[in-house]
């Protein structure tokens, strides 16, 4: 997923990409240490919500397998 740039960042960042393809954790005293740079639009978090519900609900192998058995 493509962010805009930043306020803050030069003129050779064009923009920055999210990468939806692990799992990521914080420790709680690190996001409570952490300071909010940008936010998504309105839009934004639907196109997120809708790649995280494709996501979650991504069937795997296994899973296929076991609901096409007779």
């Amino acid at each position: 997923m493509y962010l805009p740039r930043f306020k803050g960042d030069g003129p050779g960042i064009l923009g920055h990409a999210i990468d939806f393809d692990g799992i990521a954790q914080v420790l709680l005293e690190d996001l409570l240490l952490a300071a909010r740079l940008a936010s998504l639009s309105l839009v934004g978090w639907r196109v997120f919500g809708s790649l995280l519900r494709n996501i979650m609900a991504r069937a795997g192998d296994d899973e296929v397998r076991l609901r096409t058995m007779p």
